[in-house]
C-alpha cells in the first residue's frame, strides 16, 4: 500500500539525537508521511534510531542524508517550517487547518524541524515560504518527534492526499539558483544598502512560491540576473582602472 501523504517529506536539521530520530521515523510511517531527509545529523546511531522505530526500518534505511537545508528542498515546490514562536522575520504564519490544506495539493511539500535544543535558526528559515506552529498552552514547544507525530495525525484526519499527479512547478533547487544569480546581481547595486540579506533572499523566495512561473521562464530571468551582474561588474572593473 502507497503512503497517502507521500509527497510531503519530513525534514531533521541537525537532529541530536538518534532515539529521536527512530520515533520520527515510526511516526512518518503510522501517518504515511514521505521521506526522511536528516540535514547534517552530528551524530548518528542507525541501530539506536532502528530500535526506536519498530515496523518503520524502512524509514530509516531509505532516509536521505544532506550536508544543508538548500540540498534537502531542492526537489520541493513548497518548503514551510516548524516553529514554536513568532520570530521578526517577514515570513508568514499559517494554522493547522491552512497547513493541511497546502499538503494536500499536488506538490512536493517538505515540512521542516530544527534542532531540539534551539529550533530553527534564522539561516534555516530564509529558505521557506510559511511557518507553522502547533498551539500549546504553557511551553510553547514540543518534543521533536511528538511534534512530528502531532502533524502527521492532523494531516491523516483533516487533509484529503492528492490523487493527480505532481505538479510541474520548477523545484527549490531551481528557484534557489535564480535567487543566488539575483542576489549576486543586487549586491553589486545600492539596493542592497543597510538591508539583511537573507530578508532580501526570502523575499524572494516567497514571491517564486506564490507565482505560476513555469522552468523556461525561470531559466529566462536567470539569464537576465547573470547578464546584469557581469555587465555591471565589467563596468566597475573598467571604472577601476
Amino acid at each position: 500500500m502507497s503512503a497517502p501523504f507521500a509527497h510531503v517529506s519530513v525534514v531533521l536539521i541537525r537532529p541530536q539525537h538518534s532515539g529521536n530520530i527512530g520515533a520520527i521515523a515510526r511516526s512518518i510511517a503510522n501517518h504515511g508521511l514521505g521521506q526522511l531527509i536528516l540535514v547534517d545529523p552530528p551524530a548518528f546511531d542507525p541501530d539506536r534510531a532502528r530500535w526506536m522505530a519498530p515496523h518503520a526500518h524502512h524509514i530509516i534505511n531509505n532516509a536521505r542524508f544532506v550536508s544543508s537545508v538548500a540540498d534537502a528542498v531542492s526537489d520541493a515546490h513548497l518548503v514551510i517550517g516548524t516553529c514554536a514562536r513568532s520570530r521578526a522575520w517577514n515570513v508568514p504564519f499559517i494554522d493547522l487547518p491552512e497547513f493541511c490544506q497546502k499538503a494536500s495539493t499536488p506538490q512536493k511539500v517538505c515540512l521542516l524541524f530544527g534542532q531540539e535544543d534551539s529550533g530553527m535558526s534564522n539561516a534555516d528559515m530564509q529558505y521557506c515560504h510559511a511557518m507553522v506552529a502547533l498551539p500549546t498552552h504553557e511551553h510553547d514547544s514540543l518534543n521533536l518527534s511528538q511534534a512530528v507525530n502531532v502533524f502527521g495525525a492532523h494531516l491523516m484526519q483533516s487533509a484529503t492526499p492528492p490523487s493527480q499527479n505532481i505538479t510541474t512547478k520548477p523545484p527549490m533547487g531551481l528557484q534557489n539558483r535564480v535567487i543566488e544569480s539575483g542576489m549576486k546581481a543586487l549586491e553589486m547595486t545600492s539596493f542592497m544598502g543597510g538591508k539583511n540579506p537573507m530578508h532580501v533572499r526570502n523575499h524572494l523566495v516567497q514571491l517564486l512560491g506564490k507565482s505560476d512561473i513555469d522552468q523556461q521562464d525561470l531559466l529566462f530571468i536567470k539569464s537576465i540576473c547573470d547578464k546584469t551582474f557581469h555587465s555591471i561588474r565589467t563596468l566597475k572593473e573598467k571604472k577601476s582602472r
